[in-house]
């Protein structure tokens, strides 16, 4: 990799195969979801093209492997670490931590936090007397900001201040001679516009306060954790985007992650009369369309139109 010392990364998304060669025992710490790359094609949930066992390659080189925040934990600090806590991406921390709805969840009931995986790494990092080097990556802020849930995108961002809150700690406590750089990778074109509350009866876009009429949101944090303890008050953010899909805003928390649109295939004369730019060869093409299942019965719903410029 070209580090002189150890090396980890973690994600909540899949994290890029690494094949531990000789060598290389206790420089590669990866930690994330993905798992779905690391077995062979002939196990349940693979996507693999071949009969690789890469999380076996890792176990023989001397590695300890983790499934659960539990096995994570436990496991000794004395040796390297690969952690796989969920086939794909793993969920959020809203769905992890405080919903724990098992239709969401599945089976990956005990997934790490950000701030645990960032204590472990640093335990068994900081063990290399050539120092280290760590990738720590709050993955799905980005990814719930793409499926336009401010809410979840929030929440993650508090997940990740706190794992850099503990890093900063950790140096402190360390020497204090650890370089710390915290970067985005890029922005989204999402904005507080104002608040939003049905108290007098309004409902959706009727009900966006703004300016004067804004009156302050009710977050509250009644257990001093940093996370509100409700992503869905009666008076909450009004969020809008800039570049969009058409889709159902309806104001309120979704309750299960849903994207905003689902795609459908038509047929090239159906895209043209929708107003969809299609090439002369093209017999069929693929287009988004405003999700349904954004809009919950009994709450408000507006079909917000797409607002996507003609140069994308």
């Amino acid at each position: 990799m070209g580090i002189a010392g150890g090396y980890g990364i973690i994600s909540y998304k899949k994290v890029n195969i690494l094949k531990p060669t000789k060598g290389q025992l206790a420089k590669h710490f990866p930690m994330g979801g993905g798992l779905q790359h690391y077995i062979p094609q002939g196990e349940e949930g693979s996507k693999r093209h071949d009969n690789q066992n890469v999380v076996q390659e890792f176990k023989d080189k001397g590695y300890t492997y983790a499934t659960t925040s539990k096995e994570m934990m436990a496991a000794s600090s004395d040796k390297p670490l690969l952690g796989l806590f969920h086939k794909g991406t793993m969920n959020v921390y809203i769905d992890r931590e405080m919903l724990k709805n098992p239709e969401v969840l599945g089976k990956y009931t005990d997934q790490p936090n950000l701030v645990n995986m960032t204590k472990k790494s640093l335990d068994i990092l900081s063990r290399n007397p050539n120092g280290f080097f760590a990738m720590i990556e709050g993955a799905s802020i980005d990814k719930q900001l793409h499926a336009m849930d401010w809410q979840r995108a929030t929440y993650d961002t508090i997940e990740f201040d706190k794992a850099v809150e503990y890093a900063q700690k950790w140096n402190k406590e360390h020497g204090d001679n650890t370089l710390i750089i915290v970067v985005a990778d890029h922005a989204h074109g999402a904005s507080i516009t104002g608040t939003y509350h049905e108290r007098e009866g309004k409902e959706g876009l009727a009900a966006v306060r703004t300016y004067a009429d804004s009156i302050f949101p009710t977050f509250k944090d009644s257990n001093h954790d940093g996370f509100p303890d409700n992503p869905d008050p009666d008076v909450t953010l009004a969020i809008q985007y800039a570049n969009h899909p058409a889709y159902y805003e309806n104001f309120h928390f979704q309750q299960k992650p849903t994207e905003p649109t689902i795609t459908e295939t038509v047929s090239r004369q159906e895209a043209q009369q929708v107003g969809d730019k299609t090439e002369y060869h093209q017999v069929s093409t693929v287009i988004a369309k405003a999700n349904p299942a954004r809009h919950h019965e009994g709450n408000p719903v507006e079909l917000i139109p797409a607002n996507i410029p003609d140069t994308i």
